[in-house]
């Protein structure tokens, strides 16, 4: 099955705060779903925020060598 992890956890896994977690959250780049009112977020999903991040930072690096 899937597992799922908080918004803590999630943001431990990126090195990431929990704010920056929970606004990717509601701009819908990183899939949740609420359980008695906390997000827990699934695995594949954190996985699929990783790469986003990665190419979002390899974009700009490049960017800053132009």
């Amino acid at each position: 099955g899937v597992k799922f992890f908080s918004v803590k956890e999630t943001a431990e896994k990126l090195n990431l705060s929990e704010s920056v977690i929970r606004h990717h959250i509601r701009n819908n780049n990183l899939t949740a779903t609420e359980f008695g009112g906390k997000y827990m977020i699934p695995e594949y999903a954190i996985e699929e925020l990783k790469k986003l991040l990665k190419e979002k930072k390899e974009k700009k690096e490049k960017k800053d060598k132009e």
